[in-house]
């Protein structure tokens, strides 16, 4: 019986027709490094709001503010978990290793706060801005985005009552 692992020189379809063994045993593949995790979560959500695909990327976005950081708060069974399921001698084919921005916590802040911007959910990105400008008292970027999307909250509010009243006139 063949495992199939990820320095084999096969693809998983070359695997599947070669008619070795499809346990789910057979077909475990170590996760790659958290910062590479991050790293992909990160080129995702540029790269689908870029092409406006506005859910998927605000998806990502809460994943990626989802995926934990490995401190030393963080229980041993955890710990070990991660370090007996991660390959440390993964390499991404997809993300660049320039696109690594000094501040990588601010950067998944703003990416998350864009997102909701960009859906026009206006009240989650001023909470969800808020919620980081406690972390980053400083950015600029943050403190725009609860302005603004506090602005276009109570905007979008006034609109609606306008509309409301005029359709009950009728």
């Amino acid at each position: 019986m063949r495992r199939f692992k990820t320095n084999d020189n096969m693809n998983v379809f070359q695997f599947i027709k070669s008619g070795a063994n499809l346990l789910p045993s057979n077909l475990f593949i170590k996760m790659p490094p958290i910062d590479v995790i991050r790293a992909e979560l990160r080129l995702a959500v540029r790269y689908l709001s870029d092409y406006r695909l506005l859910e998927s990327a605000k998806w990502c976005s809460e994943l990626l503010s989802s995926v934990i950081e490995i401190d030393d708060q963080t229980h041993p069974t955890i710990v070990t978990f991660i370090a007996n399921n991660t390959d440390p001698n993964y390499r991404s084919q997809i993300v660049d290793r320039k696109l690594i921005i000094d501040n990588l916590e601010l950067e998944d802040a703003l990416l998350q706060v864009k997102t909701y911007f960009d859906l026009r959910e206006f009240k989650k990105a001023a909470y969800h801005a808020d919620k980081y400008l406690g972390k980053f008292p400083g950015s600029q970027q943050l403190l725009f985005f609860r302005v603004y999307s506090i602005y276009m909250h109570e905007k979008m509010q006034r609109d609606e009552e306008v509309f409301d009243k005029s359709s009950s006139d009728r």
